[in-house]
């Protein structure tokens, strides 16, 4: 492997955490979803996603959920909040996760 593929990998991946770590946004109180009725199942066994919380405009706004296809060998897994000592509480965006 050349230098320049792996300085071009390893600049990669550490973009990639910083920019994860970057995207923590703290609230000291955690805001609740406003719960709205599901629309029907598209099809049989797919799974509905969300919602969801995303930073804009310096808060936290809801987005709502959708149906998704299942992926094979995957599951989701629902965002929720951690909670980060004084600092306040941040959102874990929902994922797709392997078995």
């Amino acid at each position: 492997m050349s230098y320049k593929k792996l300085f071009f990998i390893v600049s990669l991946v550490f973009l990639t955490f910083t920019g994860c770590y970057a995207q923590r946004f703290y609230v000291r109180v955690r805001p609740v979803f406003i719960e709205r009725p599901h629309p029907p199942v598209p099809h049989p066994g797919w799974v509905w996603v969300g919602p969801e919380w995303v930073w804009r405009g310096g808060n936290y706004v809801q987005v709502d959920g959708y149906w998704s296809r299942p992926r094979p060998n995957f599951y989701w897994v629902p965002g929720h909040w951690e909670e980060e000592g004084p600092r306040g509480h941040f959102w874990i965006p929902g994922h797709w996760q392997g078995r």
